[in-house]
């Protein structure tokens, strides 16, 4: 019973991962459009080149929760 409880753990630890790294991504996205609009590039393509890891990052938890 106890193993059955702890992969229960961990797929809900890996949905909650998905779902914050998922969150930080669209945060990022609107980061890059503001900074975009402003001009200012280099905070544009840290904004944009984090986004890509997090949502790099949702992909991975998302397959460990299948």
């Amino acid at each position: 019973m106890k193993r059955n409880s702890k992969a229960h753990q961990e797929h809900e630890i890996q949905a909650f991962a998905s779902f914050v790294h998922g969150a930080l991504a669209s945060l990022h996205a609107l980061g890059a459009v503001y900074n975009l609009k402003r001009k200012n590039w280099s905070a544009a393509t840290i904004h944009i080149t984090v986004g890509l890891w997090d949502m790099v990052s949702t992909y991975q938890h998302y397959k460990k929760t299948k």
